[in-house]
């Protein structure tokens, strides 16, 4: 879907009065290592690599069906987590309108909003792919119950990876006071 498309289903939700001040999308980045994956291509690529070349046609069809497997899995597992990611962003689409913050999701067809007022808690990690995100209110029994016994905050509402974070904080507030 393209972004005026993606802009236009956004517009047909908007109310009287309303209008989009921002619109964006996460940026896109495939490939963001963890200390995990590093750590499994290290040792693929010192120890496991060789042994495999040296020894692979000795083993057994069993042993060699074994080992590919393992590979394939060890290799969906560190690379898997990336590409569901990178998937799911390219698919998402952010917009802020002078009452409401949405995220429209091309993928699923589903436009999520949450509404801006005073009260809005929002909590922000700066940076070039700086993230927003907004605090789930009003907690659930669930969530109420888990704060007590380990306090955390709930957030299930967040502009991800967006690269003019400071900007669109300043809008969120703006928006928020009733200044646009």
């Amino acid at each position: 879907m393209s972004q005026t498309e993606a802009l236009a289903t956004i517009e047909s939700a908007l109310g009287v009065n309303e209008k989009v001040v921002w619109f964006g999308r996460p940026t896109q980045r495939l490939a963001q290592i963890t200390a995990g994956g590093i750590i499994a291509v290290c040792f693929l690529t010192v120890i496991v690599a060789p042994v495999l070349v040296q020894n692979f046609g000795q083993f057994s069809t069993s042993k060699r069906l074994f080992v590919s497997t393992s590979l394939l899995l060890l290799g969906l597992r560190t690379l898997g987590p990336q590409i569901v990611s990178y998937y799911h962003r390219s698919n998402l689409f952010y917009a802020v309108t002078n009452r409401r913050a949405f995220i429209f999701s091309s993928a699923s067809g589903r436009l999520r909003e949450r509404l801006l007022n005073w009260d809005t808690s929002l909590d922000y990690a700066p940076g070039k792919k700086a993230t927003i995100r907004f605090e789930k209110t009003p907690l659930s029994k669930a969530s109420l119950g888990r704060s007590l016994i380990w306090p955390t905050r709930q957030y299930d509402f967040e502009f991800y990876m967006v690269a003019e974070g400071d900007h669109v904080m300043e809008i969120l507030r703006k928006a928020m006071r009733g200044e646009q």
